[in-house]
């Protein structure tokens, strides 16, 4: 039980520093157009709620590794969420789903943002492809701007890339290569 209420405990956490994160991530989205807002919107609905997996084992290695419970590491965990999210919204994509985690996809939800009614389709995929590269772009904005000592965020920099660079490229990799950069944050933090 006391398990349960310390998962519990870290995944409010994450969800908090990613709530603060994408709030003035969107802000600044929607300030350099009004007419983002659907796209706005749509970044939150994409990280909003799920199991927090990652973020679990993200912040659970570092623990098991000897380091200390900080906000530095919650945040450092939560950026693994906004890459999961920016893989499923592209997967969905590639996969022409019409929903993900009981809501339309991004691409569905995102045909309402186009004004040419012709091209909604079109236009919604374009914007959702848009979405998930800039969830992958705030990612690594969250990872390496934690607060985490630099020394651990250098050995940690050739595995982001990585994983960045498979996301992009082949999503089934992508997965693998997150499945590595978990783990190995508990080894870079020994």
């Amino acid at each position: 039980m006391a398990d349960q209420r310390l998962a519990h405990d870290v995944r409010a956490r994450v969800d908090s520093a990613l709530a603060e994160f994408l709030a003035a991530e969107t802000a600044q989205l929607t300030t350099i157009d009004p007419a983002l807002a659907p796209v706005a919107r749509q970044l939150t609905a994409a990280v909003a709620d799920g199991k927090r997996i990652r973020a679990l084992f993200c912040y659970w290695g570092w623990r098991a590794a000897g380091q200390p419970d900080c906000e530095e590491i919650v945040r450092a965990a939560a950026a693994t969420e906004l890459v999961h999210a920016a893989a499923v919204v592209h997967d969905d994509v590639i996969d022409k789903s019409a929903t993900g985690r009981h809501a339309p996809a991004a691409h569905v939800a995102l045909r309402d943002a186009v004004f040419d009614q012709r091209s909604r389709d079109d236009g919604g995929t374009a914007l959702a492809i848009i979405a998930g590269g800039l969830l992958v772009s705030w990612a690594g904005q969250l990872f390496f701007g934690c607060g985490l000592p630099d020394s651990f965020l250098r050995r940690a920099r050739p595995l982001w890339f990585t994983m960045a660079r498979e996301l992009a490229a082949i999503p089934e990799p992508a997965a693998a290569a997150l499945a590595e950069l978990v783990p190995a944050l508990t080894t870079l933090a020994g």
